[in-house]
């Protein structure tokens, strides 16, 4: 990770080598630094456990054990409180002195005032790459950043929607969708309860249309976002199906609680 001229890369460089690599490798990455910092470590089968990610040990000065749990977001997406709160409960399954939470990118200010509270031991971004030239680990971040930018080009659809700052861009076209199919369909709905419009007069049938189409681009909206979530890798993963259904049946409700929540998440 050099230059022509022999130059060690910039911070910045190094963080986008980090951010790059895939979530496997990362880990693996993870593990070999501290291993480069005196510690033996162990990465989990995730077919084990999906908890833990590396358990590090060691003797001198003194008997240490880490349990590690290896987050790679993007810049911005920081890992929050709930998160720490659930990582710090490794510290007891694995007997460990402390739970360390690992992030490419950093941390809620509840994040932080959780770990304080519950012993966890938080490593931004920042941290990560300050580590990185403690050990003089350039050559590890090489070595695990190396397979992502070999992908080919067939490759980059999957990766762009794994960024949960594009998969925020993207939430103006499907969120937009599922609002503007909200409001008619719940326009409709509210005349056909509120005023009982008999059933089989024209302005029945008016109605009743309204509800299938609105409701038909609403759903298609929220499920089409839900799936941009998803592959964001955020911490919260929505049930496509439930939201869909619930955008449909009451799009009045289903649809600002969406919307709220999803800002929360995508831009804590």
């Amino acid at each position: 990770m050099t230059g022509s001229s022999g130059q060690s890369p910039s911070r910045a460089t190094v963080e986008r080598h980090l951010q790059a690599m895939d979530d496997e490798r990362f880990e693996h990455f993870v593990a070999d630094l501290w291993a480069r910092e005196g510690w033996q470590t162990t990465v989990s089968q995730q077919s084990r456990d999906k908890s833990l990610d590396v358990l590090a040990e060691k003797d001198a000065p003194y008997h240490q054990r880490h349990a590690i749990q290896a987050k790679r977001y993007r810049a911005g997406n920081n890992v929050g409180g709930p998160k720490v709160s659930e990582y710090a409960s490794l510290r007891d399954q694995f007997d460990a002195d402390a739970a360390v939470v690992v992030t490419t990118s950093g941390f809620t200010r509840d994040a932080r005032e959780r770990a304080a509270t519950l012993n966890v031991k938080l490593v931004d971004g920042d941290d990560l790459v300050d580590m990185v030239e403690r050990a003089d680990a350039l050559d590890l971040v090489a070595k695990y950043s190396e397979h992502t930018t070999r992908r080919n080009a067939s490759d980059s659809a999957e990766r762009r929607t794994s960024d949960p700052r594009r998969a925020a861009s993207e939430e103006h076209l499907w969120v937009g969708l599922a609002v503007l199919g909200a409001i008619p369909s719940t326009a409709a709905i509210l005349l056909l309860t509120v005023f009982e419009v008999a059933s089989g007069t024209l302005l029945y049938q008016l109605l009743t249309a309204v509800v299938l189409v609105a409701g038909g681009v609403t759903v298609t909206g929220i499920y089409k976002d839900v799936l941009l979530v998803r592959r964001a890798r955020v911490g919260w993963q929505p049930k496509g199906r439930w939201w869909a259904v619930g955008a449909f049946v009451a799009p009045y409700l289903t649809v600002p609680l969406y919307v709220l929540r999803r800002y929360d998440v995508t831009h804590q």
